[in-house]
């Protein structure tokens, strides 16, 4: 009401956008195939069965033929490699707090019916505190970062039972906890303090092979708690606070651009046997120009 006046809606020239109709529609488009092809199969089962009732050799479908899977239909874990994604990633990250609250990560599973394909909870996240006790390094437990959030493997067959796609985050190098409690394996003022960035948190040594073993302990823990996916994020060098006066023990002498690479590689390594996929989590700007953090999306 305005002025005395009551003023009718104005009506919507169009109607509002479904965010999820491309989704159905890809979704229903997949369902159909698969009837199609199921439908196809039984008819060549009856052809194969009417044939060799008349004493014709039968000749089996082509090969390499696969039936479509839904979006979020996950294959079984196989003897080697990771498994299946699929075919739309569409995911939510969850916190290893959120994860800790009795029903919350049902509530985020729910939104299967909305399209949900993934979820992305914390293993090991921006404070340095772990999700989950089980299966973590002797180290972890010590610092007092394996904390008890969640269960891995329970939380791991509850999303999986659900047909949705797990990946674990794990920040590598910020890591508060683990700086504080061992300095020989932190980044250092030249006074020899542990060096913080602009926010006063703590990050260990890219460089330092004892801080790699730790974090890939971690993601080790995680595809062994049946993660389907490890993403690796804070997977570089600071990039705020008094970076210059940052202190490194390099012992290879290896330069930034190629020892963010060089972790990648050696985590691949290490993990590769468990079946897991590795991610990296990384700047866009990184794309276009050496940001002096150690990704070169290239390498």
């Amino acid at each position: 009401e305005h002025c005395g006046k009551v003023h009718a809606p104005v009506s919507m020239l169009f109607p509002p956008i479904d965010p999820n109709e491309r989704f159905r529609e890809r979704r229903a488009a997949v369902r159909r195939r698969k009837r199609l092809r199921r439908s196809a199969a039984v008819a060549t089962v009856l052809v194969a069965v009417l044939l060799l009732g008349m004493g014709a050799q039968f000749v089996g479908t082509e090969e390499g033929a696969e039936p479509a899977a839904d979006l979020a239909t996950l294959a079984a874990t196989p003897s080697s490699g990771p498994r299946t994604l699929p075919i739309e990633l569409r995911g939510v990250h969850v916190t290893m707090g959120l994860a800790s609250l009795p029903g919350k990560l049902d509530e985020y599973l729910d939104l299967e019916r909305d399209g949900l394909t993934a979820i992305e909870l914390d293993v090991k996240d921006e404070n340095g505190e772990i999700g989950f006790v089980q299966g973590m390094p002797r180290l972890a437990r010590s610092v007092g970062a394996a904390r008890d959030y969640y269960r891995g493997r329970a939380t791991a067959r509850k999303v999986h039972e659900r047909g949705i796609y797990l990946v674990g985050r794990i920040v590598l190098f910020e890591d508060p906890v683990l700086s504080h409690a061992r300095p020989e394996l932190a980044i250092r003022t030249s006074g020899g303090s542990v060096w913080r960035d602009a926010a006063g948190l703590g990050w260990t040594n890219p460089y330092d092979k004892r801080v790699w073993d730790y974090n890939v302990d971690i993601a080790v823990a995680a595809a062994k708690a049946g993660f389907d996916e490890v993403m690796f994020d804070y997977v570089r060098f600071p990039s705020d606070g008094d970076v210059d006066g940052a202190m490194y023990r390099n012992e290879r002498k290896l330069a930034k651009r190629e020892a963010i690479p060089e972790f990648l590689r050696y985590a691949k390594s290490r993990l590769e046997p468990y079946g897991v996929r590795i991610s990296a989590a990384v700047f866009g700007l990184s794309a276009a120009r050496d940001m002096g953090i150690g990704q070169l999306p290239r390498k």
